[in-house]
């Protein structure tokens, strides 16, 4: 599977503090097409807190660093595993740090993790210093699951978009995804443990 990776790392926040929203802007605004379900990049960037870097200290903004080729690694061995189940034209994944949301604070950080798919062959994903391995596969994969340009929901519009069509849409994912990520049984009962407390 042929797939453009680009990591949004702290650093870089940092680096482009001065005009980070133009940063931004040049970031995230290329990855809105026609079929994005958002198609305002400010939203996209307030939808995942990275304005806040502008105002973290340096300091703090480092916390939320992490291993870069560790992460590509990871990527690289999920989309290798789904690549016989979905196909894409010209996937993009999209790594930005995690910042905490309210309903985060009494998880481990490690489970911070969350994504956001933002039409056919495009996501982003927030990670933390130090994600846990196996919901990170996970969320990755549930990510491509939405982003296959072969999903039925992208010929439902905002009108013909149903609460039932919603269930579909989360909950094929969450199932279809351990057909092709490596996690052994115990594994897959923790990882269902610990996504239904945070999805």
């Amino acid at each position: 599977m042929k797939y453009t990776l680009n990591q949004i790392t702290p650093e870089e926040l940092i680096e482009n503090r001065i005009n980070l929203k133009g940063f931004l802007q040049s970031q995230i605004s290329p990855l809105i097409g026609r079929k994005s379900w958002m198609q305002d990049w400010e939203q996209l960037a307030k939808r995942f807190q990275l304005f806040a870097f502008a105002a973290l200290p340096e300091a703090e903004a480092l916390k939320y660093s992490w291993n870069p080729k560790e992460i590509e690694a990871i990527v690289e061995e999920t989309c290798k595993e789904a690549e016989s189940h979905l196909h894409f034209e010209s996937l993009t994944i999209t790594i930005v740090p995690a910042l905490p949301f309210p309903w985060f604070q009494s998880f481990d950080q490690s489970m911070w993790t969350n994504g956001y798919t933002i039409g056919p062959d495009t996501i982003i994903i927030a990670i933390p210093p130090q994600p846990d391995t196996d919901f990170l596969n996970y969320m990755i994969a549930h990510e491509l699951h939405h982003a296959s340009p072969e999903n039925p929901i992208y010929n439902l519009t905002l009108e013909t978009f149903t609460l039932a069509d919603w269930y579909k849409m989360e909950g094929a994912p969450s199932i279809s995804v351990f057909r092709f990520i490596r996690i052994n049984a115990g594994g897959r009962r923790n990882l269902l443990r610990k996504s239904s407390r945070i999805i």
